[in-house]
């Protein structure tokens, strides 16, 4: 059983890797078999990071439907595992909402995820944010919505989570495409494919929109690895500097 969940838990990574590279078809029976493998052995925190893994790669092929079934499936399991990671899954819950334009239940996410957020964790309150400007963006009144991921852009870039901030820069660019302010929105969206191509996520990247329509997109919408202090400006980090290892922290089965 030990290597099997060994094996699990390696596969979300796995499946995340291969839908960067190469989108979600491909990395889609690698993340239901790690599911499969999770429920299995009865590992409820990796159970849930695999119900993330499905509904991200869902989000990235526009299924939001099917995004959805996931994360409502994993919201028991992130009750109980708490902290960031209940922020997480509620996130991206209303990300899938809003885009179904179910805005009820977004707002009632919203204010779980507002409820469950650890005051200390920077990322959660970056998460609650983008959660607030997702919400906000689609409805009659989406004038606070720009403020809201501007903050969560600025800590994420703090953080220097790069992946997490094109991804959030992305579904900026999505609801700034929605309110009909298609010049904004084609800025966000080419700062982050150039962000994502610095990055050396070339798969991704080329599949990112060169307008600003808000068509499925297969884009990796999760993020598995944070950059260290040398990368510090979004959308011009600079190449690694010789014999670099990427540090093991608490996040990187995000």
């Amino acid at each position: 059983q030990g290597n099997h969940r060994d094996g699990a838990r390696a596969a979300i990574v796995r499946g995340m890797v291969v839908l960067y590279r190469s989108g979600p078809a491909a990395a889609r029976p690698i993340a239901a078999e790690a599911l499969m493998w999770n429920e299995r052995v009865g590992d409820y925190y990796y159970q849930l990071q695999s119900l993330r893994a499905l509904a991200r790669l869902e989000l990235a092929d526009g299924a939001a439907d099917a995004a959805v079934a996931h994360l409502r499936a994993a919201l028991p399991l992130a009750e109980q595992a708490g902290g960031w990671l209940d922020v997480e899954i509620r996130r991206c819950l209303v990300e899938a909402l809003a885009g179904l334009g179910e805005l009820t239940e977004a707002a009632e996410v919203l204010a779980g995820a507002r409820r469950v957020m650890p005051p200390e964790d920077a990322y959660a309150a970056a998460a609650v944010r983008l959660c607030e400007g997702l919400v906000d963006a689609a409805g009659p009144d989406p004038g606070g919505a720009w403020d809201a991921f501007a903050e969560a852009l600025r800590v994420m870039a703090e953080l220097q989570l790069w992946l997490d901030h094109a991804e959030a820069q992305i579904a900026y660019a999505r609801a700034l495409a929605r309110a009909g302010l298609a010049g904004r929105a084609g800025t966000e969206f080419r700062q982050a494919r150039t962000l994502c191509m610095r990055l050396a996520e070339l798969g991704s990247a080329r599949r990112a929109p060169s307008a600003c329509g808000c068509r499925p997109m297969h884009w990796p919408m999760a993020s598995t690895v944070s950059l260290p202090h040398w990368a510090r400006q979004p959308g011009n980090p600079p190449e690694p500097p010789p014999g670099w290892r990427r540090p093991v922290t608490r996040r990187t089965s995000r």
